[in-house]
């Protein structure tokens, strides 16, 4: 989920679409597309990513990835790692489960996209995306 329209690459509007937080509560989602982002130095394409603008932060579910083919979330004594086929990140998980990244407004050859490890299903366990398509 990303807070800002000038981030995403495709973009198609929602009409009548929430999602619920954590906290249980509500919050609108505008629209769903396509973003190019740069996390460990990696360029990493993500699709059907949520534009909710009340949120302060951009959030990508640690879940939602775990259920595409190949990836996962490791945390151990040794630390946090979120991994795919093609590269591993390091998590900070001093004080939460933080990935430093910045935006790629132009693709060019990208490391991962999710479209060639699976679909995303769900947003995470407790943050659900609703929609009256």
């Amino acid at each position: 989920m990303f807070p800002t329209r000038e981030t995403f690459l495709t973009y198609k509007p929602c009409s009548h679409s929430f999602v619920i937080l954590a906290d249980k509560s509500k919050t609108a989602c505008l629209g769903i597309g396509t973003i190019t982002i740069m996390l460990g130095g990696r360029e990493i394409v993500l699709h059907d990513v949520l534009h909710v603008p009340s949120l302060r932060s951009p959030l990508i579910s640690a879940h939602c990835f775990c259920s595409l083919k190949g990836c996962s979330f490791l945390s151990d004594n040794s630390g946090c790692y979120l991994t795919s086929p093609t590269f591993f990140l390091t998590v900070d998980d001093s004080s939460d489960c933080i990935i430093k990244g910045t935006l790629v407004r132009t693709p060019s050859s990208p490391v991962f996209d999710n479209r060639l490890v699976g679909m995303v299903s769900a947003v995470s366990d407790n943050t659900r995306h609703r929609s009256l398509r």
